[in-house]
């Protein structure tokens, strides 16, 4: 919380305000006076002055750089990075389809086991169940089965 100034504060404030707004108004009330404070001048009685130069044409442009070498130096030196870029670029593609081919041929190895487990074990039915049909019993048909052939 700010605490107020008081009136005789207040009254010494606003007539500080009223000194300064005064010589304001009083500086832009004379223009000229201050435009010639701003002015410079010479001791001359106002004639014209004359600047002499010596050389009068400017200095010969300076001839162009020959930057042929540099920009030979520069394509140079690009082609170097742009090889050096695709060669890490090319490793790590290989390196990634690699791990990917490794993945790929544990998941084939486990899929061919599977196969060959379940075709052993089709092979052992199909041998129990051949062995079974040569004793010259006959198979019976399930119930499901047998209802729909008797209907025929």
């Amino acid at each position: 919380m700010t605490i107020p100034p008081s009136r005789a504060e207040l009254a010494e404030l606003f007539r500080a305000d009223d000194r300064v707004q005064a010589e304001h108004r009083q500086f832009m009330a004379q223009p000229e006076a201050q435009a010639r404070a701003l002015m410079q001048r010479n001791n001359d009685d106002g004639g014209l002055v004359y600047k002499e130069m010596e050389n009068a044409t400017g200095a010969p442009a300076q001839p162009e750089t020959d930057w042929s070498q540099w920009e030979a130096w520069m394509a140079g030196h690009l082609a170097n990075e742009r090889e050096a870029v695709l060669n890490i670029v090319n490793e790590g593609v290989n390196k990634m389809l690699d791990q990917e081919r490794a993945s790929i041929d544990r998941d084939l190895a486990d899929l061919r086991a599977e196969n060959a487990e379940l075709k052993g074990m089709i092979g052992t039915v199909l041998r129990l169940y051949a062995g079974e049909t040569k004793t010259g019993e006959v198979v019976d048909l399930p119930n499901f089965m047998r209802r729909r052939n008797d209907a025929a």
